[in-house]
């Protein structure tokens, strides 16, 4: 009884309410959909009550602004893979040709004692990311690397490994 009780108190909150808010709530603490409240709820559905205007809309679609493509997802999940990838490999030099290609910048390779350093100069400005043979990329890098590989920017690929695209 406390049961039927409970539907319906939630039957009336919704009907006095105006509002779906106190199913939502009901259904979400696992409450039973008992068979008072599947009658009221099939009642509200039925083709007289929705001729009559004394029903509640249910509305099928996207959300205004939609979420994200399947493509868009796919290219998402293509870039933290290609992070987690690149994250910890060694420096090669077939990576620092291909890095600086593809942002459009040149490599020289100046010696410095045992190590080989390779630097990725700008042909523009004074200014060069140096890398070290064999030495871990960085997260940092990985993701300059997978935004010039993917034509993202470099925040945006920090977007997408926080899950905020």
């Amino acid at each position: 009884m406390n049961r039927a009780m409970t539907d319906l108190e939630t039957i009336g909150a919704v009907e006095r309410e105006e509002s779906i808010k106190p199913l939502v709530s009901y259904l979400r603490q696992d409450r039973p959909l008992t068979a008072e409240l599947r009658a009221w709820l099939l009642s509200l559905l039925e083709e007289d009550r929705v001729k009559s205007g004394n029903w509640f809309r249910l509305w099928l679609g996207k959300r205004k602004g939609g979420g994200s493509s399947y493509k868009k997802r796919q290219a998402h999940a293509k870039i933290r893979d290609r992070v987690k990838q690149l994250t910890g490999e060694p420096i090669t030099s077939e990576l620092c040709r291909e890095y600086a290609h593809l942002i459009g910048h040149r490599v020289e390779r100046p010696r410095r004692g045992r190590q080989v350093t390779y630097m990725i100069v700008r042909s523009a400005k004074p200014k060069h990311t140096r890398l070290l043979k064999g030495k871990p990329i960085s997260k940092t890098l990985a993701c300059h690397i997978a935004a010039a590989e993917h034509g993202v920017s470099y925040g945006g690929v920090r977007k997408i490994l926080r899950g905020e695209e």
